[in-house]
């Protein structure tokens, strides 16, 4: 009997070690260590590798996909592997014990790529000044206060009234309406750490997008 055949024999063994019950899991037990002493074998040559299956991860876009991809070589230690994908599902054949490593690695880096994406869009803001601009106004009394239908005191005192007591109605509504409506994320959504955003800012040195001007084309 070749080396071969004797350690598929001491795999089953084994097996049967691990599996068995009662007295037939420890003789197999006494069997394994008489064959693994006798033609030296070590645990490594035994070791029932895991077997693989279909396990599945979907992703967002072509980023998270590139993502997936290097997270999938690193912990693996291959330079490419290949995957079926479908409507944004990708179907890895793999142990589970890979699995369970590139899905924790690829939910800790998706949430690091969700951040900096929010941060590189304020940053575009910030750095671009994209917004609404106040212009400069110049007040009058005419445009401050229109004119109004003269009432007398009484009426005053009574829509007074009226209005401080609907109006802390509505304030106590508001507010309820207010934190039962917002949505979950933003709700829980971190503040903004004003170095990151300059950091991300300051390294967008791309020029800032310039508004057509028709009038200018017919002065040239």
């Amino acid at each position: 009997m070749n080396r071969n055949k004797i350690i598929e024999l001491a795999k089953k063994i084994k097996s049967l070690a691990e599996k068995g019950k009662g007295g037939e899991r420890n003789a197999a037990k006494e069997k394994l260590e008489r064959i693994c002493e006798k033609y030296n074998i070590s645990p490594e040559e035994i070791s029932i590798s895991e077997e693989s299956k279909d396990y599945y991860i979907v992703i967002n876009d072509k980023n998270e996909r590139e993502l997936l991809i290097n997270i999938c070589c690193m912990i693996m230690d291959v330079p490419g592997l290949k995957w079926k994908e479908k409507n944004n599902c990708i179907c890895i054949r793999i142990k589970l014990c890979e699995y369970e490593n590139i899905n924790n690695a690829f939910e800790y880096y998706r949430d690091m790529y969700n951040d900096y994406k929010r941060y590189l869009m304020q940053g575009i803001i910030a750095r671009n000044v994209i917004g609404y601009i106040p212009k400069h106004q110049t007040y009058t009394q005419e445009n401050i206060q229109p004119d109004v239908p003269s009432t007398s005191s009484e009426d005053l005192k009574e829509e007074e009234t009226e209005q401080k007591t609907e109006g802390n109605d509505d304030k106590t509504s508001d507010e309820n309406e207010n934190s039962e409506d917002l949505p979950e994320d933003v709700q829980e959504e971190k503040p903004i750490d004003p170095i990151k955003l300059m950091k991300i800012a300051v390294a967008l040195d791309k020029k800032p997008w310039v508004k057509n001007d028709p009038n200018k084309k017919l002065i040239e």
